[in-house]
């Protein structure tokens, strides 16, 4: 609606960065400040010549064509290629893997600077600058606008996905209307980092935004540390109700399963890291009668736990060193120390899920 375009500010709305800068001396700081000008009058701020009076009205027609509903787009590649130039467009086509295999990994640094830089015959910092000002210019208001439909598109299936997508399987539940040219989940997440919504975090794409991840993630931890063995999700489904309102049961299970600090076994338990990884590895420890390599007790950690939550010897090792009750010998293997004040031997992490 014009109402809304009126009221974006200037400096967020998708103009040309002299004309930013030369209108809030000028008393013009809103869009709707800007439209009440008449050529004339825009042509007296100074600093503004021409050039900079067609950019003006070249976005009002952009605004014009918005507010009546006769903008159109072809499909994303077309939306994309009207707002950035062929630069612009390059350096974030190769640095998100917009077209990119299926099979490719997901990635915010698809292709370096440097391959960027190489491909296109600049520098490395050239081709970082670029990609920043493709990303400034898809996240203005008016380039947002026009997006909208594909978030909202975005949108509905993350929430019939429960609110949350892992990366893995995101490409096959996303969308591909209008996306032909494009990787689906490699342009949600370009969208994600435009917009800030939705949130892409630790290869999980979610409606939660980044501070309901950090509330959601420290009541799982404070709840998993104050439970000396694995947690089966039912607990934790009813003790978080409150930070997950916006996501259905399967939802949660994605989400806690990209939280840093909570790890899931592969008999559906959940520990707080690293507090409840050093509870599994003193258990591991106790099944052995003689000293354990830590390489060896990495692979048994592992064997616990699930892809998501696996971890490489020297997590396990800054664990082992930094537990007083767990002894250290010079060829790498590790015990319990035979106190009789250490804690009793734990029941096996990866049993069955008990009821809440």
């Amino acid at each position: 609606a014009r109402e809304n375009i009126d009221a974006w500010p200037i400096a967020e709305a998708g103009l040309p960065a002299r004309v930013t800068r030369r209108m809030p001396p000028a008393g013009q700081r809103t869009v709707g400040d800007l439209r009440r000008l008449s050529d004339n009058e825009l042509a007296s701020i100074r600093g503004l010549g021409a050039r900079s009076v067609n950019a003006v009205r070249a976005f009002f027609r952009e605004c014009g064509a918005l507010e009546t509903g006769t903008r159109r787009f072809a499909d994303a590649d077309a939306l994309l290629r009207h707002f950035l130039n062929t630069g612009q467009w390059n350096a974030l086509a190769l640095r998100y893997g917009l077209q990119a295999a299926e099979d490719a990994r997901l990635s915010r640094r698809h292709a370096t600077l440097q391959t960027i830089g190489t491909r296109r015959r600049i520098t490395r910092e050239r081709a970082r600058q670029l990609e920043n000002e493709a990303r400034a210019i898809l996240g203005c208001r008016l380039a947002q606008a026009c997006l909208e439909p594909l978030y909202e598109r975005f949108e509905t299936a993350l929430r019939a996905a429960g609110g949350a997508l892992d990366a893995a399987g995101a490409a096959a539940a996303l969308p591909r209307d209008d996306l032909d040219a494009y990787r689906p989940d490699a342009f949600l997440l370009l969208l994600c980092d435009c917009r800030g919504r939705p949130v892409y975090r630790n290869g999980l794409f979610t409606l939660l935004s980044h501070d309901q991840l950090d509330r959601l993630e420290t009541a799982a931890a404070r709840l998993l540390d104050s439970r000396p063995t694995p947690q089966p999700f039912a607990v934790l489904h009813e003790a978080l109700r409150p930070e997950t309102r916006s996501l259905t049961e399967s939802g949660l299970r994605v989400v806690l399963a990209h939280l840093d600090r909570v790890a899931v076994t592969t008999g559906g338990g959940y520990v707080c890291m690293p507090g409840g990884s050093a509870l599994l590895l003193r258990n591991l420890l106790g099944q052995h009668d003689r000293p354990v390599h830590f390489r060896a007790l990495t692979a048994e950690y592992n064997a616990l736990m699930r892809p998501g939550s696996r971890k490489g010897s020297g997590f396990v090792l800054g664990i082992l060193n930094a537990d007083p009750d767990i002894e250290r010998f010079a060829d790498g293997t590790y015990r319990l120390r035979q106190d009789p004040g250490r804690p009793a031997r734990l029941p096996p992490p990866d049993a069955p899920e008990a009821s809440p």
